[in-house]
């Protein structure tokens, strides 16, 4: 049967012409007869009337547990479970997150945006992995699999040198994991014209079994690892479980560069059509990059910084 969308609904899909977004903000999606006894079986019931433009199965949300036998399906290896019921003002969002064969998969899931009401939906978004293909053996053997590493084990893999501290495990699960090479390593670190925005690790080489664009059983390891000029920090390595190669690895630091106006866009500029709507670019030409004041260098001699706390002004 096909799914009936309210008019002006918007659809965005990703390079593939997959369905990654719904909106309903223009018209929202509402609950008709429909009445939900929970923020869950209203994105539930939404689900069931639309997850089919997420290319999602109705049984994917029927709670039963995955095969485990040899004989596995598609319908019985995906499924969605409950990640989070997250409130706001006036909206809260439900989140699931998907499943292949008991597998948690990295990052992939379905979120829904509700009014808190529950008299409707506003919109949904996509992150499911469709074209997962693993063989059923090596699933079911997977499960049998070393899942917790050592920190010696962990050195090795990471490619640390004996002067380099040892990381601490902090936790270790199976998840699968589709490797893209280009982002094997944070994006941002060695960002064109910017100082380093995360520390980096020279990693041995992926095997040359493993292929981009290709989904692994992996470990998902979280330690922590201090390095010099940076100080201990938690990261997190993605480790196909057959090669120990390290497919994914990232520090959880952030860092970010930005400019101020140093007065309204309008004033500064003598033009007034340079409101908050005008382009990107003009105002991106009326910014500038100044020197934070209350910075106090730990170390005379160090490049690490720590900063008074700021009070954000509208």
């Amino acid at each position: 049967m096909a799914t009936i969308l309210p008019t002006q609904t918007d659809i965005v899909r990703d390079a593939r012409g997959i369905v990654r977004r719904i909106s309903h903000a223009r018209s929202l999606y509402q609950t008709a007869d429909f009445v939900p006894a929970s923020p869950t079986s209203l994105a539930n019931w939404y689900l069931q009337n639309v997850g089919s433009l997420y290319g999602l199965d109705p049984s994917w949300l029927d709670g039963r547990p995955a095969a485990t036998n040899d004989a596995y399906s598609a319908i019985e290896i995906n499924r969605l479970t409950l990640a989070d019921v997250k409130p706001s003002r006036d909206t809260i969002v439900v989140s699931y997150s998907q499943l292949y064969a008991g597998l948690p998969v990295f990052l992939a899931g379905l979120a829904v945006r509700i009014r808190k009401d529950l008299s409707s939906v506003i919109s949904s978004q996509s992150t499911l992995h469709l074209d997962i293909e693993i063989d059923a053996q090596r699933l079911k053997s997977s499960k049998r699999c070393q899942i917790n590493v050592t920190e010696e084990q962990l050195s090795k893999m990471l490619g640390l040198g004996s002067k380099t501290e040892r990381p601490k495990v902090k936790t270790s699960r199976l998840v699968i994991y589709r490797y893209l090479q280009k982002a094997r390593f944070d994006p941002a670190i060695n960002e064109e014209g910017q100082p380093p925005s995360s520390p980096e690790l020279k990693l041995p080489e992926v095997s040359g079994s493993i292929l981009t664009d290709m989904h692994y059983i992996v470990r998902d390891v979280l330690f922590s690892l201090e390095l010099p000029d940076w100080g201990v920090f938690e990261w997190r390595a993605l480790i196909e479980v057959d090669t120990d190669s390290v497919l994914y690895l990232r520090a959880f630091v952030e860092s970010c560069t930005g400019a101020i106006f140093r007065d309204d866009p309008i004033t500064i500029s003598g033009d007034v059509t340079n409101s908050s709507c005008a382009p990107i670019a003009t105002l991106d030409s009326l910014a500038e990059a100044v020197t934070l004041q209350g910075l106090i260098a730990s170390d005379p001699n160090a490049s690490k910084l720590s900063l008074k706390p700021l009070t954000m002004l509208e």
